[in-house]
């Protein structure tokens, strides 16, 4: 059994390297002639580019893994089937469940590294892409200080602190402003429990103004509370947005802190909920289409190289439309986040067990 782990093992790699690099390579191509313009209007260097496509490639490589292995299992046992290696090895005894067992193992080890690469690799990664990305594109790139809470200057002496950016509401949260002297001495300071921009001007909500003499002591009588403050500065709300972590630049521990901070500024917490499921359900995709891969491949006896390319396309296809479908309705709060999270995974893992269960051993 060792030899035949062995052989069945090395195909496999050998189809899964294959499929790898021709999915990487067809989509770094895509990716390149769609930002091509951009590079050419903007004069971006050889060096930015070549930046962003390092940063990318993880991100890329396990967005396509589940697929890569699908096509691999599709490939190596369709292949085998055509030899009549299958149809040998069930006349010598040997179960097709068995048979079947290292490439199961093979994706269950993967799934846990991606998991793995998900919290260790891909946010650091992530957040790196996504900042040469904007380079590329055009958009204004703001350092900050700090991530889970944003710090960056709204002007040539104002620091400001910004706890949560909200892009659909075009809000933010927790907003703390320090005006500095020429000295970098501190002169005036609000706190703010919201604010939003509009035509260069921020209004802020539910605050306190503070100002300070020169030896930063708090002046008398100069405490005072507003229900609305219109403060004029010289930042847009997109470029704070810009600085705050988007769910996949954050591992899970990171997003489950960032959900518990939500509820006390009044914010719906599903979609995150189901972005954090998420980190946990992706990677076990993997071992979900290897099961469906191997399920299908014993079902096409005879079939051609092309055949199970093809198939494992459309397959994976298919599985990508249902699992974005059911997140996009965990968003928009239709469904629970669980659920949707693992609808994908539950729907196919169901219909590979079940073709797997009926395979003719």
């Amino acid at each position: 059994m060792y030899t035949l782990d062995k052989y069945m093992i090395k195909e496999f790699f050998y189809s899964l390297i294959l499929s790898v690099a021709s999915l990487q390579g067809v989509y770094l191509v895509i990716d390149f002639f769609e930002k091509i313009d951009n590079i050419i209007k903007y004069s971006i260097s050889p060096l930015v580019l070549l930046k962003y496509i390092f940063f990318s490639l993880p991100q890329v490589f396990f967005l396509l893994l589940p697929v890569a292995m699908l096509i691999a299992v599709l490939l190596t046992l369709g292949i085998m089937s055509r030899n009549n290696e299958l149809l040998a090895l069930k006349a010598g005894g040997i179960s097709l469940y068995r048979a079947s067992l290292p490439l199961l193992i093979i994706a269950l080890v993967f799934s846990g590294l991606s998991f793995f690469c998900n919290e260790m690799l891909l946010p650091k990664s992530n957040q790196l892409a996504n900042y040469y990305r904007k380079i590329i594109e055009g958009e204004k790139v703001i350092q900050s200080s700090g991530r889970d809470q944003i710090w960056f200057w709204g002007g040539e002496n104002d620091i400001i602190n910004v706890q949560l950016a909200d892009l659909e509401r075009k809000e933010v949260w927790g907003i703390k402003l320090f005006q500095l002297s020429p000295h970098f001495q501190l002169i005036r300071r609000i706190d703010a429990e919201r604010g939003f921009s509009r035509d260069g001007v921020w209004y802020l909500y539910n605050g306190v103004e503070r100002v300070f003499n020169q030896d930063e002591q708090l002046k008398g009588n100069q405490f005072r509370k507003f229900q609305q403050e219109a403060i004029s500065l010289p930042v847009r709300f997109k470029d704070i947005f810009l600085l705050q972590k988007q769910p996949q630049e954050m591992c899970y521990q990171e997003l489950s802190k960032y959900i518990k901070r939500l509820p006390g500024m009044g914010y719906m917490v599903e979609k995150y909920k189901v972005d954090l499921y998420s980190k946990i359900s992706i990677p076990f995709i993997i071992f979900v289409m290897t099961l469906v891969g191997v399920s299908f491949s014993i079902k096409i006896e005879k079939s051609a190289r092309l055949l199970n390319i093809g198939m494992g396309v459309f397959i994976s296809f298919l599985y990508w439309v249902v699992f974005y479908l059911s997140i996009s309705m965990g968003h928009a709060g239709l469904s629970p986040p669980i659920l949707s999270a693992w609808f994908g995974n539950i729907i196919f893992l169901t219909l590979g067990g079940y073709l797997f269960y009926r395979m003719p051993t």
